[in-house]
């Protein structure tokens, strides 16, 4: 799903264009407000204020302020696939190293500081948060594996590297340190972290390693 900024706008809209543009633009509003307000802070109806519509528009839309959330997740996940996929050179260290800058530099605070939220939220599973990253994990670990298979192949990437193993690392290694810079934007450069990650993965992962 575009953002709503995204959305290439037709002369004369459709039902289709008119729900997708409104439907964005809910789950961007929902996200500005859970940054700031968490997520037993926001209501389906300041949603929809927020995204410029009425109160019952939210409730229109996702029925819940679950499904509303699981939406937003998923809205999310998709974003960042879908930059990866667009921005991705050379299969193998070139895309995986890509996605360590997309890792370090993310789309702003305020949405990396909401699936924060979102992610402690998924730990008491009373939303069904919990699927929604459960299997974004297991499509983000898969696609990171894929990557790292295909270095192996092309002689990149170590031979007796077990690519599950240093795809769940690799997760793991970005996802803390975003963590870190959204609990502490001010101190954490993440702008030479990029780069020592970068190093790091790469050291990791060469074939010269141990000789």
């Amino acid at each position: 799903m575009a953002s709503v900024n995204d959305i290439q706008r037709p002369p004369r809209r459709t039902q289709a264009h008119r729900r997708e543009t409104a439907e964005a633009a809910l789950l961007d509003a929902a996200l500005s407000l859970i940054s700031v307000r968490g997520v037993k802070g926001t209501t389906l109806g300041e949603v929809g204020e927020a995204a410029g519509y009425s109160k019952g528009i939210a409730a229109h839309y996702f029925k819940t302020k679950d499904r509303m959330l699981q939406a937003a997740a998923e809205y999310v996940n998709e974003v960042y696939a879908q930059l990866l996929v667009e921005t991705s050179a050379k299969p193998g260290l070139e895309t995986l190293m890509r996605f360590v800058e997309m890792s370090c530099a993310p789309l702003r605070l305020e949405l990396s500081r909401a699936i924060y939220l979102m992610q402690k939220e998924a730990f008491f599973n009373t939303s069904g948060l919990a699927d929604v990253f459960r299997k974004y994990n297991k499509r983000a670990v898969k696609r990171l594996e894929s990557e790292i298979r295909a270095g192996i192949a092309n002689g990149e990437i170590r031979k007796d590297a077990d690519p599950k193993a240093e795809a769940i690392v690799l997760l793991a290694l970005t996802r803390g340190l975003r963590t870190q810079w959204i609990l502490a934007p001010d101190k954490l450069n993440l702008l030479k972290m990029k780069t020592e990650m970068a190093d790091f993965v790469r050291t990791n992962l060469s074939p010269k390693r141990g000789h």
